[in-house]
C-alpha cells in the first residue's frame, strides 16, 4: 500500500489511483470501529439484559465502558506511535480487539466480565482509529489533509447507518453472542491488512526519540490554557444528549413502542442520516452565511425547546394520549441530533484555534473529553429518575441546553476565548 516515498509519475498513475482508493477504504474501515462496535449490538441490548438479568442502567456500562476506555487510551496511542511507528500500533490494536471480541464471545458468563471485554475492545479500537488520522498526516501535505479527512468523514458516517440494521438482521438467525463473531472478523480483517498490505508511513528520522510518557506532560499545559479549557468543557456537554440516545434508544423503541429489533434499527439509522445532514449543511451553507456565535446560541436554544417538548408529551396527559408514539419521539430526537451534529464543526474549529501549538494533544483531548462526557450522559439517561426513559432523555437535553446557553453567554460577555472571524 502507500508509503511516504510513493512516486506519482504518469507511468504508475493507474497503480497510484488503485492504491489511493485501497488506502482510503482501509482508513475509513479502521476509523469506523467505534460506531461499528457500539451500534451493531444496540438492537440486542434488551435481549442481553434478560440474559444477564440486568436492567438498562447496568447494561449501559457495556457501552460507556467502551467509550471511557476508548477515550483515555487515545491519549496514549498517538504518542506511542510517534515513537515506534504506525504499523506496530495497528497490529497491536487489532490484536487486542480480536482478543477482546473472543473474550466477550466465550468468557462472558456474567455482566462484569462482558464489561471488562468491552473496555478492552475500546482500547484496541482506539489504537486503530487514532492511527487512521496519523497516517493521513504522514502521507499528505497540509493543503490536502483537510480534503482527505473530509472525504473519510463522508464515508465514515455510513457505519452508524448500516451497523444497527446489520445487527438487527443478524439477530433473526443468531443470538447476541453471534454479533461478537462479526466484530472479531472485523478485527481480523484489520489485523491481516495491517500485516500484509500496510507499509510504515512514519520515517525513522521523524520518530520521537524521547520517552513516550514525557509527551503526556503537555496535557496539563494545554488544560491550563483557560480559553481552551472553557470551550472544551462547554462543547463536550453537547456529546451528552448525542451519546445518551445510544444507550436508551433500543429500550424506548422496543419496550415502550413495541418495536422489534429490526424495526428499531431502521429508526436508529434515520437519526444517523440526520446527523450526516447536519454536518453537510454546516459545511455547505451555515459556515458561509451564518455567524458562528449566533449559530451556536441558536443550537442551545433549540435543545431547550426540543427537550421541553419531550417532557410535555411524556407528562401532560392531554398531549400524551395523542402524541406519545414512536413518530413524535423520532421527530423530536432527530431535531436534537441534527442540532448536536451541526454544532460539531464550528465547535471543533474554535477549540483548535485557541492554541498555536500542541495540535496533537488538543485533538486527543477534544476526542477524550467528548467520549467521557458522552459516557456520563449514558449513565444519567438510564437512571430511574422519572421512571420513563423518554422523560430522562428530555430533561437531559433541556438541562444541557440551559447550562450551555449560560456558559456560552458568559464566555462571550467576558471575552474568555479567542474569537475567529467568519469566512464569507
Amino acid at each position: 500500500m502507500f508509503d511516504n516515498h510513493t512516486e506519482k509519475s504518469p507511468a504508475n498513475k493507474s497503480s497510484f489511483s488503485f492504491r489511493f482508493i485501497f488506502l482510503l477504504m482501509f482508513l475509513v474501515f479502521i476509523s469506523s470501529f467505534p460506531p461499528i462496535s457500539t451500534d451493531l449490538y444496540l438492537p440486542a441490548l434488551p435481549e442481553m439484559g434478560k440474559f444477564f438479568r440486568a436492567d438498562s442502567t447496568q447494561m449501559q456500562f457495556t457501552l460507556s465502558g467502551f467509550m471511557l476506555s476508548f477515550a483515555v487510551s487515545m491519549l496514549f496511542w498517538g504518542n506511542f506511535s510517534d515513537k515506534v511507528g504506525r504499523k506496530p500500533v495497528l497490529i497491536i490494536g487489532s490484536t487486542i480487539y480480536m482478543f477482546a471480541s473472543l473474550g466477550a464471545l466465550f468468557f462472558s458468563e456474567n455482566l462484569d466480565k462482558l464489561i471488562f471485554w468491552r473496555c478492552l475492545q475500546g482500547v484496541g479500537s482506539s489504537a486503530l482509529t487514532t492511527m487512521a488520522f496519523a497516517i493521513v498526516k504522514d502521507l499528505f501535505p497540509r493543503n490536502q489533509t483537510e480534503k482527505i479527512l473530509g472525504l473519510m468523514q463522508t464515508f465514515i458516517v455510513i457505519a452508524p447507518i448500516l451497523a444497527p440494521v446489520l445487527g438487527g438482521i443478524m439477530l433473526l438467525w443468531m443470538s447476541w453472542r453471534g454479533l461478537f463473531i462479526t466484530l472479531f472478523i472485523f478485527g481480523l480483517i484489520a489485523f491481516l491488512a495491517s500485516i500484509f498490505f500496510v507499509r510504515e508511513t512514519l520515517r525513522p528520522s521523524k520518530r520521537n526519540k524521547e520517552n513516550v510518557f514525557k509527551n503526556l506532560r503537555r496535557i496539563p499545559f494545554v488544560l491550563s490554557q483557560k480559553n481552551f479549557l472553557f470551550l472544551l468543557i462547554l462543547f463536550s456537554l453537547t456529546a451528552i444528549p448525542f451519546m445518551a440516545y445510544l444507550s436508551v434508544s433500543s429500550y424506548i423503541y422496543q419496550n415502550y413502542f413495541g418495536k422489534s429489533p429490526q424495526e428499531f434499527s431502521i429508526f436508529f439509522s434515520m437519526n444517523a442520516m440526520i446527523a450526516m445532514l447536519g454536518l453537510a449543511l454546516y459545511v455547505k451553507v451555515w459556515s458561509k452565511f451564518v455567524n458562528r456565535q449566533k449559530l451556536i446560541s441558536l443550537v442551545y436554544k433549540n435543545l431547550i425547546i426540543l427537550g421541553s417538548l419531550l417532557l410535555v408529551i411524556t407528562f401532560v396527559d392531554e398531549v400524551k394520549n395523542i402524541l406519545f408514539n414512536e413518530w413524535t419521539f423520532t421527530a423530536l430526537v432527530m431535531l436534537i441530533i441534527f442540532n448536536c451534529a451541526t454544532i460539531r464543526p464550528p465547535a471543533t474549529f474554535l477549540m483548535m484555534s485557541q492554541l498555536d501549538s500542541d495540535n496533537g494533544t488538543v485533538s486527543s483531548l477534544i476526542g477524550c473529553f467528548g467520549f467521557i462526557f458522552g459516557a456520563f450522559g449514558m449513565y444519567i439517561a438510564n437512571l430511574d429518575i422519572f421512571g420513563n426513559y423518554v422523560a430522562n432523555y428530555g430533561s437531559l437535553a433541556t438541562i444541557i441546553g440551559i447550562l450551555s446557553s449560560i456558559i456560552w453567554f458568559m464566555l462571550n460577555k467576558h471575552n474568555l476565548y479567542r474569537k475567529i472571524e467568519v469566512n464569507k
